[in-house]
């Protein structure tokens, strides 16, 4: 935790353990961050910082195949990462001006605490029971984990409860 990377390549990374559910061994197969502990008084420390970065062709068994859990991503670019499970290019993290293109995955983008600016291109997208192409999916019963000023190339953002100044293709459902 509290750990900064920026301005590095990321690629190449796997994980080998299956499972039907996120663990340490098997998600974040780019970047895998430590959860934020809890400080003093309930604040959490810093968490992990990657800025300027490019993560590409990393490939887990869960979630977040180029980075995972609890980190914060600025101004990155994530192709060609992938997941069987939930999101391809990244889970559980918070973005910032970020691109992802050419992601793979149950969902291009799972469940990320934060989204602002960022561009989602067209082969960005992910495969259901459903069959929808969600490029991004959070938790639609979530009263927090906001989508700000993104653009849409391809496929569809999931239901996301609160969207704010995005741009999209229009949607099949």
């Amino acid at each position: 935790e509290g750990a900064r990377l920026s301005g590095f390549t990321v690629t190449g990374g796997s994980t080998l353990c299956e499972g039907t559910a996120a663990t340490d061994n098997n998600s974040g197969a780019g970047i895998f961050c430590a959860e934020a502990p809890m400080g003093t008084k309930g604040n959490p420390l810093p968490e992990t910082l990657v800025t300027d970065c490019i993560v590409s062709n990393n490939a887990c068994q869960y979630g977040g195949g180029g980075a995972y859990r609890g980190c914060r991503v600025v101004r990155c670019r994530f192709f060609d990462n992938g997941s069987w499970q939930e999101g391809g290019a990244l889970a559980d993290c918070c973005i910032y001006g970020c691109v992802f293109d050419r992601n793979y995955g149950m969902y291009g983008v799972s469940q990320p605490r934060e989204v602002r600016g960022c561009t989602f291109g067209p082969e960005t997208f992910g495969w259901s029971k459903t069959g929808s192409r969600c490029a991004l999916r959070s938790d639609p019963n979530s009263a927090v984990w906001p989508v700000y000023n993104c653009l849409f190339l391809g496929g569809t953002r999931c239901p996301v409860k609160h969207v704010y100044n995005c741009i999209e293709p229009e949607s099949d459902f």
